[in-house]
């Protein structure tokens, strides 16, 4: 049976520097993926066409680079153990993350960066396990 179509639903807990503790997911969907990846394009103009030209001459993309890490963020955060300035939990919202002290969001940014590489890493291994495994055929009745 090959395997499932939706991602799996595990995450895993990171402590920051800072003191707090975040929860990433293991994979995001491809809604997800394509969520973060579109919050960066603001705007996407085209000239006209010149005259015998098929195509627009001129391209303009505008992009939103904060809008971009924060979508990343949100996307991957589960749950974290933030609190806001009654000590109570923070709510997990992309307007919190966007609100949140400069140093507090680059450890989240980073400590995405190094999951993202070890789930690479780790799907990378599981490829190369299953080229190496014996071809398995099916069995008879």
């Amino acid at each position: 049976m090959p395997e499932s179509a939706f991602p799996s639903t595990g995450t895993r807990r990171y402590e920051l520097p800072c003191g707090y503790w975040i929860d990433l997911k293991e994979e995001l969907s491809a809604g997800e993926r394509r969520y973060s990846q579109g919050a960066a394009l603001r705007s996407m103009r085209f000239q006209a066409p010149r005259e015998g030209h098929v195509r627009p001459t001129e391209t303009e993309l505008m992009f939103d680079s904060v809008a971009a890490m924060t979508a990343r963020a949100f996307v991957f955060l589960s749950n974290w153990s933030i609190v806001d300035a009654s000590g109570r939990i923070a709510k997990l919202s992309a307007e919190n993350i966007g609100n949140l002290k400069e140093n507090v969001f680059e450890e989240i940014d980073k400590k995405i960066d190094e999951h993202e590489d070890i789930m690479k890493a780790e799907q990378s291994e599981k490829n190369v396990a299953l080229l190496v495994e014996p071809a398995k055929t099916p069995t008879s009745h």
